[in-house]
Protein backbone atom coordinates (compact mmCIF):
# COMPACT_ATOMS: atom_id res chain seq x y z
CA UNK A 1 0.00 0.00 0.00
CA UNK A 2 3.07 2.19 0.99
CA UNK A 3 5.06 1.61 -2.32
CA UNK A 4 1.87 2.50 -4.55
CA UNK A 5 1.22 5.74 -2.59
CA UNK A 6 4.89 6.51 -3.51
CA UNK A 7 4.60 4.97 -6.44
CA UNK A 8 1.50 7.69 -7.18
CA UNK A 9 3.54 10.28 -5.73
CA UNK A 10 6.20 9.65 -7.97
CA UNK A 11 4.08 9.62 -11.31
CA UNK A 12 2.25 13.06 -10.54
CA UNK A 13 6.08 14.97 -9.49
CA UNK A 14 7.16 13.38 -13.41
CA UNK A 15 3.94 14.76 -14.58
CA UNK A 16 5.14 18.25 -13.41
CA UNK A 17 8.83 17.65 -14.92
CA UNK A 18 8.60 18.35 -18.62
CA UNK A 19 5.81 15.48 -19.48
CA UNK A 20 3.95 16.15 -22.32
CA UNK A 21 0.89 14.94 -20.17
CA UNK A 22 1.02 17.39 -17.49
CA UNK A 23 -1.32 19.90 -19.93
CA UNK A 24 -3.59 17.30 -20.11
CA UNK A 25 -3.54 15.70 -16.99
CA UNK A 26 -7.21 15.06 -16.31
CA UNK A 27 -7.07 14.33 -19.85
CA UNK A 28 -8.65 10.24 -18.75
CA UNK A 29 -11.50 11.60 -16.87
CA UNK A 30 -12.99 13.53 -20.06
CA UNK A 31 -12.72 10.50 -22.23
CA UNK A 32 -16.03 10.15 -24.10
CA UNK A 33 -16.70 7.43 -22.20
CA UNK A 34 -20.88 6.43 -21.93
CA UNK A 35 -20.72 7.01 -18.74
CA UNK A 36 -19.79 10.56 -19.15
CA UNK A 37 -21.77 11.33 -21.99
CA UNK A 38 -24.77 10.04 -20.44
CA UNK A 39 -23.69 12.16 -17.10
CA UNK A 40 -24.09 15.39 -19.43
CA UNK A 41 -26.89 14.38 -20.97
CA UNK A 42 -29.07 14.04 -17.66
CA UNK A 43 -27.19 17.44 -16.47
CA UNK A 44 -28.71 19.42 -19.47
CA UNK A 45 -31.95 17.90 -19.57
CA UNK A 46 -32.53 17.83 -15.60
CA UNK A 47 -31.20 21.38 -15.57
CA UNK A 48 -33.17 22.99 -18.14
CA UNK A 49 -36.65 21.04 -16.74
CA UNK A 50 -35.62 22.51 -12.88
CA UNK A 51 -35.09 25.60 -14.21
CA UNK A 52 -38.30 25.81 -15.83
CA UNK A 53 -39.75 24.08 -12.70
CA UNK A 54 -38.36 26.72 -10.19
CA UNK A 55 -39.49 29.64 -12.44
CA UNK A 56 -43.12 28.47 -11.84
CA UNK A 57 -42.48 28.32 -8.49
CA UNK A 58 -41.44 32.28 -8.63
CA UNK A 59 -44.28 33.32 -11.18
CA UNK A 60 -46.69 31.63 -8.58
CA UNK A 61 -45.30 33.23 -5.21
CA UNK A 62 -46.20 36.47 -7.73
CA UNK A 63 -49.04 36.66 -9.72
CA UNK A 64 -51.20 33.08 -8.85
CA UNK A 65 -52.58 33.92 -5.94
CA UNK A 66 -54.87 36.65 -4.43
CA UNK A 67 -53.33 36.77 -0.57
CA UNK A 68 -50.45 39.24 -0.07
CA UNK A 69 -47.02 38.15 -0.39
CA UNK A 70 -45.40 38.38 2.50
CA UNK A 71 -41.70 38.84 3.32
CA UNK A 72 -41.31 35.05 3.69
CA UNK A 73 -42.91 34.34 0.49
CA UNK A 74 -40.54 36.55 -1.51
CA UNK A 75 -37.41 34.82 0.51
CA UNK A 76 -38.24 31.38 -1.60
CA UNK A 77 -38.81 33.52 -4.53
CA UNK A 78 -34.88 34.38 -3.62
CA UNK A 79 -34.24 31.04 -2.55
CA UNK A 80 -35.68 29.79 -6.18
CA UNK A 81 -33.77 32.62 -8.03
CA UNK A 82 -30.63 31.22 -6.54
CA UNK A 83 -30.82 27.92 -7.49
CA UNK A 84 -31.79 28.97 -11.20
CA UNK A 85 -29.15 30.95 -11.71
CA UNK A 86 -26.67 28.20 -10.13
CA UNK A 87 -28.47 25.26 -12.37
CA UNK A 88 -27.96 27.58 -15.62
CA UNK A 89 -24.59 29.46 -15.02
CA UNK A 90 -22.48 27.05 -12.99
CA UNK A 91 -24.23 23.98 -13.56
CA UNK A 92 -23.87 24.42 -17.70
CA UNK A 93 -20.46 25.70 -17.03
CA UNK A 94 -19.32 22.88 -15.29
CA UNK A 95 -20.84 20.86 -18.06
CA UNK A 96 -19.29 22.42 -20.89
CA UNK A 97 -15.99 21.82 -18.94
CA UNK A 98 -16.44 17.95 -20.13
CA UNK A 99 -17.79 18.88 -23.69
CA UNK A 100 -15.25 21.25 -24.95
CA UNK A 101 -12.26 20.69 -22.83
CA UNK A 102 -10.65 22.91 -19.57
CA UNK A 103 -11.28 26.50 -18.90
CA UNK A 104 -8.96 29.22 -18.07
CA UNK A 105 -7.74 29.34 -14.50
CA UNK A 106 -8.99 32.64 -13.57
CA UNK A 107 -12.72 31.28 -14.70
CA UNK A 108 -12.36 28.51 -12.88
CA UNK A 109 -11.61 30.19 -10.13
CA UNK A 110 -14.87 33.01 -10.90
CA UNK A 111 -16.79 30.11 -11.29
CA UNK A 112 -15.33 28.30 -8.03
CA UNK A 113 -16.67 31.51 -6.13
CA UNK A 114 -20.07 31.63 -7.41
CA UNK A 115 -20.60 27.80 -7.38
CA UNK A 116 -20.50 28.04 -3.54
CA UNK A 117 -21.98 31.38 -3.19
CA UNK A 118 -25.20 30.18 -4.85
CA UNK A 119 -25.10 27.24 -2.71
CA UNK A 120 -24.88 29.60 0.72
CA UNK A 121 -27.49 31.48 -0.89
CA UNK A 122 -29.63 29.01 -1.22
CA UNK A 123 -29.52 28.03 2.43
CA UNK A 124 -29.33 31.33 4.13
CA UNK A 125 -32.52 32.58 2.06
CA UNK A 126 -34.15 29.29 3.93
CA UNK A 127 -32.50 30.05 7.20
CA UNK A 128 -33.82 33.96 6.86
CA UNK A 129 -37.42 32.92 6.15
CA UNK A 130 -37.22 30.61 9.48
CA UNK A 131 -35.85 33.42 11.08
CA UNK A 132 -38.69 35.85 10.11
CA UNK A 133 -41.23 33.26 11.39
CA UNK A 134 -39.97 33.40 14.29
CA UNK A 135 -40.16 36.94 14.53
CA UNK A 136 -43.41 37.39 13.39
CA UNK A 137 -44.57 34.92 15.93
CA UNK A 138 -42.10 35.83 19.15
CA UNK A 139 -41.37 39.15 18.60
CA UNK A 140 -44.04 41.22 16.02
CA UNK A 141 -46.96 42.31 17.48
CA UNK A 142 -47.79 43.30 14.01
CA UNK A 143 -46.46 41.64 11.09
CA UNK A 144 -48.22 43.32 8.84
CA UNK A 145 -46.30 46.67 9.30
CA UNK A 146 -43.69 45.08 8.39
CA UNK A 147 -41.88 46.84 4.83
CA UNK A 148 -41.52 43.52 3.47
CA UNK A 149 -40.02 44.89 -0.07
CA UNK A 150 -37.87 46.75 1.62
CA UNK A 151 -36.41 44.12 3.52
CA UNK A 152 -36.82 41.36 0.62
CA UNK A 153 -34.16 43.87 -0.78
CA UNK A 154 -32.13 44.01 2.07
CA UNK A 155 -31.65 40.77 2.62
CA UNK A 156 -30.82 40.04 -0.54
CA UNK A 157 -28.34 41.96 -1.12
CA UNK A 158 -27.05 41.26 1.96
CA UNK A 159 -27.04 37.63 1.16
CA UNK A 160 -25.52 37.71 -2.03
CA UNK A 161 -22.72 40.31 -1.05
CA UNK A 162 -22.10 38.13 2.07
CA UNK A 163 -21.72 34.58 0.14
CA UNK A 164 -19.23 36.61 -3.03
CA UNK A 165 -17.01 37.96 -0.50
CA UNK A 166 -16.71 35.14 1.95
CA UNK A 167 -16.13 32.55 -0.57
CA UNK A 168 -13.70 35.00 -2.94
CA UNK A 169 -11.63 35.35 0.65
CA UNK A 170 -11.21 32.25 1.54
CA UNK A 171 -10.48 30.72 -2.55
CA UNK A 172 -8.04 33.48 -2.22
CA UNK A 173 -6.25 32.44 0.84
CA UNK A 174 -6.17 28.80 0.60
CA UNK A 175 -3.82 27.58 -1.28
CA UNK A 176 -5.20 23.71 -1.52
CA UNK A 177 -8.43 24.28 -3.74
CA UNK A 178 -11.73 21.72 -4.43
CA UNK A 179 -11.21 19.23 -7.27
CA UNK A 180 -13.43 20.52 -9.48
CA UNK A 181 -11.16 24.05 -9.57
CA UNK A 182 -9.15 21.75 -10.99
CA UNK A 183 -10.23 19.59 -12.91
CA UNK A 184 -12.35 22.83 -14.64
CA UNK A 185 -8.35 24.48 -15.66
CA UNK A 186 -6.97 20.40 -16.41
CA UNK A 187 -4.23 21.99 -13.67
CA UNK A 188 -2.09 19.61 -11.80
CA UNK A 189 -3.09 20.33 -8.22
CA UNK A 190 0.41 18.44 -7.13
CA UNK A 191 1.74 21.55 -5.47
CA UNK A 192 -1.07 21.71 -2.81
CA UNK A 193 -1.73 18.31 -2.14
CA UNK A 194 0.31 18.69 0.66
CA UNK A 195 -1.79 21.15 2.43
CA UNK A 196 -4.01 20.52 4.63
CA UNK A 197 -7.91 20.39 3.53
CA UNK A 198 -10.17 22.90 5.05
CA UNK A 199 -13.75 22.09 6.08
CA UNK A 200 -16.26 24.05 4.10
CA UNK A 201 -19.34 22.91 5.61
CA UNK A 202 -19.91 25.11 8.61
CA UNK A 203 -23.01 27.44 6.66
CA UNK A 204 -24.81 23.48 6.13
CA UNK A 205 -24.06 22.39 9.52
CA UNK A 206 -25.05 25.26 11.29
CA UNK A 207 -28.48 25.45 8.43
CA UNK A 208 -29.51 21.83 9.25
CA UNK A 209 -28.72 23.04 13.42
CA UNK A 210 -30.70 26.07 13.67
CA UNK A 211 -33.63 24.85 11.28
CA UNK A 212 -34.14 22.06 13.57
CA UNK A 213 -34.20 23.93 16.64
CA UNK A 214 -36.16 26.92 16.07
CA UNK A 215 -38.77 24.92 13.96
CA UNK A 216 -39.28 22.50 17.56
CA UNK A 217 -39.19 25.53 19.51
CA UNK A 218 -42.13 27.01 16.52
CA UNK A 219 -43.80 23.95 16.95
CA UNK A 220 -43.69 23.69 20.77
CA UNK A 221 -45.17 26.85 21.21
CA UNK A 222 -47.90 26.08 18.77
CA UNK A 223 -48.84 22.86 20.43
CA UNK A 224 -48.15 24.37 24.01
CA UNK A 225 -51.00 27.10 23.41
CA UNK A 226 -53.41 26.01 21.35
CA UNK A 227 -55.51 25.14 24.38
CA UNK A 228 -55.46 28.67 26.34
CA UNK A 229 -58.92 30.27 26.65
CA UNK A 230 -57.43 32.62 29.53
CA UNK A 231 -59.21 36.16 27.63
CA UNK A 232 -56.71 38.30 29.51
CA UNK A 233 -53.88 36.59 27.27
CA UNK A 234 -55.81 34.34 25.07
CA UNK A 235 -56.40 37.40 22.12
CA UNK A 236 -52.56 37.28 22.36
CA UNK A 237 -52.27 33.34 21.42
CA UNK A 238 -54.88 33.61 19.07
CA UNK A 239 -53.59 35.92 17.31
CA UNK A 240 -50.34 34.40 16.95
CA UNK A 241 -51.25 30.70 16.27
CA UNK A 242 -53.69 32.73 13.16
CA UNK A 243 -50.34 34.33 12.22
CA UNK A 244 -49.11 30.77 12.42
CA UNK A 245 -51.79 28.73 10.46
CA UNK A 246 -51.58 31.69 7.71
CA UNK A 247 -47.88 31.47 7.17
CA UNK A 248 -48.20 27.76 7.02
CA UNK A 249 -50.80 27.88 3.89
CA UNK A 250 -48.62 30.80 2.27
CA UNK A 251 -45.30 29.44 2.60
CA UNK A 252 -44.90 26.93 -0.24
CA UNK A 253 -42.08 25.36 1.47
CA UNK A 254 -42.26 22.83 4.69
CA UNK A 255 -40.20 22.01 7.93
CA UNK A 256 -39.93 18.21 5.82
CA UNK A 257 -38.97 19.81 2.84
CA UNK A 258 -36.04 21.74 4.31
CA UNK A 259 -34.72 19.52 6.61
CA UNK A 260 -34.84 16.89 3.85
CA UNK A 261 -32.61 19.10 1.70
CA UNK A 262 -30.28 20.38 4.00
CA UNK A 263 -29.84 16.47 5.41
CA UNK A 264 -28.60 16.45 1.29
CA UNK A 265 -26.44 19.17 1.66
CA UNK A 266 -25.16 18.67 4.81
CA UNK A 267 -24.10 14.77 3.93
CA UNK A 268 -22.44 16.01 0.16
CA UNK A 269 -20.00 17.53 2.60
CA UNK A 270 -18.37 14.05 3.11
CA UNK A 271 -18.66 13.16 -0.43
CA UNK A 272 -17.02 16.30 -1.60
CA UNK A 273 -14.42 15.50 1.45
CA UNK A 274 -13.82 12.03 -0.05
CA UNK A 275 -13.40 13.05 -3.90
CA UNK A 276 -10.75 16.35 -3.05
CA UNK A 277 -8.41 13.67 -1.46
CA UNK A 278 -7.95 11.90 -4.57
CA UNK A 279 -4.71 12.57 -6.41
CA UNK A 280 -5.24 13.35 -10.10
CA UNK A 281 -3.93 9.37 -10.63
CA UNK A 282 -6.60 7.98 -8.43
CA UNK A 283 -9.86 10.58 -10.55
CA UNK A 284 -8.60 8.85 -13.53
CA UNK A 285 -9.00 5.46 -12.07
CA UNK A 286 -12.30 3.31 -12.20
CA UNK A 287 -14.47 3.48 -10.16
CA UNK A 288 -13.35 7.04 -8.92
CA UNK A 289 -14.17 9.24 -12.18
CA UNK A 290 -17.63 7.82 -11.49
CA UNK A 291 -17.40 9.30 -8.37
CA UNK A 292 -16.71 12.68 -10.15
CA UNK A 293 -19.44 12.47 -12.52
CA UNK A 294 -22.16 12.02 -10.36
CA UNK A 295 -20.62 14.82 -7.54
CA UNK A 296 -20.54 17.13 -10.44
CA UNK A 297 -22.65 16.50 -13.04
CA UNK A 298 -25.85 14.68 -11.55
CA UNK A 299 -26.39 15.30 -8.30
CA UNK A 300 -26.70 19.21 -8.73
CA UNK A 301 -29.57 18.69 -10.93
CA UNK A 302 -30.89 15.77 -8.73
CA UNK A 303 -31.39 17.69 -5.57
CA UNK A 304 -33.09 20.33 -7.65
CA UNK A 305 -35.53 17.38 -8.65
CA UNK A 306 -35.94 16.40 -5.02
CA UNK A 307 -36.85 20.16 -4.37
CA UNK A 308 -39.11 20.63 -6.96
CA UNK A 309 -41.71 17.63 -6.41
CA UNK A 310 -41.72 18.20 -2.79
CA UNK A 311 -43.11 21.85 -3.57
CA UNK A 312 -45.46 20.28 -5.97
CA UNK A 313 -46.47 17.49 -4.30
CA UNK A 314 -46.99 19.42 -1.19
CA UNK A 315 -49.17 22.71 -3.25
CA UNK A 316 -51.74 21.19 -5.14
CA UNK A 317 -53.67 24.80 -6.02
CA UNK A 318 -50.07 25.90 -7.25
CA UNK A 319 -50.12 22.35 -9.56
CA UNK A 320 -53.46 23.33 -11.01
CA UNK A 321 -53.16 27.09 -11.21
CA UNK A 322 -49.64 26.76 -13.53
CA UNK A 323 -51.30 23.91 -15.18
CA UNK A 324 -53.86 25.74 -16.63
CA UNK A 325 -52.16 28.85 -17.15
CA UNK A 326 -49.89 26.93 -19.38
CA UNK A 327 -52.65 25.57 -20.83
CA UNK A 328 -54.55 28.60 -21.85
CA UNK A 329 -51.46 30.03 -23.52
CA UNK A 330 -50.77 26.95 -25.80
CA UNK A 331 -54.02 27.81 -26.93
CA UNK A 332 -53.87 31.41 -27.54
CA UNK A 333 -50.92 30.86 -29.27
CA UNK A 334 -51.94 28.14 -31.18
Amino acid sequence: MIKQKKSKMTDLVNLTKGDPKTEYIFNELFQPRASMILSVIFSVIASSINVAFFYGIIWFERFGTDNKRTLINKLVSSQCWSIIYYLALCQMADTLVYIVGSFPESFCFYLLILKNSFKGQILLFIDLSLFTQYLFIFWLKNPAAVNDDFWSRFSTIWISGFTYILYFVRFTLENRKPLVFYTCANKNPIEALSKPISFQGQIEVFSLLFYIVVKIKISFFQKSNSHLEDLSHGNIISSKNSILEHISKNYLSSYRTNVIMLSIYTSFILVTSKITQLNPIEVNQYPNYLHVYFFQLISPPLIGFTMVVMFYARNSFMRETLWHEFTDYFKTNN
